[in-house]
């Protein structure tokens, strides 16, 4: 699961970037229809079109993503430490079960009351691994119908390659400068489609994990409820 996660950091930051790239393609659209003033005012708009549709979703990228101190970006320290405090319990629980075997006396020591000391211990380091995780099913639950939503955003996009397509074809000269930049569009969406696919599967199977571990418990505490929306509603 920790592997899971780098990987969709890697990802997410990757197709952040692919956005930061195809900035550019716009303001190529724009020059192009300079050139063809009159005629070219529709490949203006279009160009327009696909700046905001693109910049909305880098924007929700920066915020949501790469931000330093977004949920995302804190994936990996979360799984870290909740694979601690598991572990910190597992060894609490055990030494707690060694001490009931003991059969003599250690000094001024009382037994009873350090293994109950163990057990309470132990009950806490589990149940804040168990609220870390409900944290990152949470996050991957939010990725996921994220990408449903950077999916709307791509059929926008492509809808105004092909209009770019189009108004391509009916410009009877300088029509054929818009190709380079049709194919460049054609390009960046087809990593997009790649990428956000990526995502989805990374994103589903941390979330699988998490949910998981949860139901095991690995100690006393069961599942605490999930805040967020039940998973069936956003099916």
């Amino acid at each position: 699961m920790a592997e899971a996660a780098t990987a969709l950091k890697a990802e997410t930051i990757s197709l952040s970037d692919g956005f930061h790239a195809v900035s550019t393609v716009p303001t190529n659209m724009r020059i192009i229809a300079s050139r063809l003033e009159p005629s070219g005012g529709a490949v203006s708009a279009l160009s327009q079109n696909y700046w905001s549709m693109s910049e909305e979703m880098a924007q929700w990228f920066r915020r949501y993503v790469t931000n330093s101190d977004s949920d995302f970006a804190t994936m990996c320290d979360t799984l870290a430490e909740c694979r601690f405090l598991l572990g910190t319990a597992r060894m609490l629980r055990e030494m707690s079960t060694n001490f009931s075997l003991e059969r003599r006396a250690l000094g001024g020591c009382d037994l009873k009351a350090e293994q109950q000391q163990m057990v309470n211990l132990a009950t806490i380091s589990t149940r804040k691994a168990m609220e870390g995780l409900n944290e990152v099913s949470e996050v991957a639950l939010r990725i996921s119908r994220a990408v449903a939503v950077m999916r709307r955003f791509t059929l926008g996009l492509s809808s105004t390659r092909v209009m770019c397509n189009i108004e391509s074809a009916r410009l009877s000269k300088g029509g054929e400068s818009l190709n380079y930049v049709i194919t460049q569009l054609a390009g960046f969406q087809t990593n997009v489609d790649d990428q956000l696919e990526r995502i989805e599967d990374l994103s589903l199977s941390i979330q699988r994990n998490a949910d998981a571990l949860m139901s095991k418990g690995d100690g006393p505490m069961h599942r605490p409820p999930i805040k967020s929306e039940s998973r069936e509603s956003a099916a």
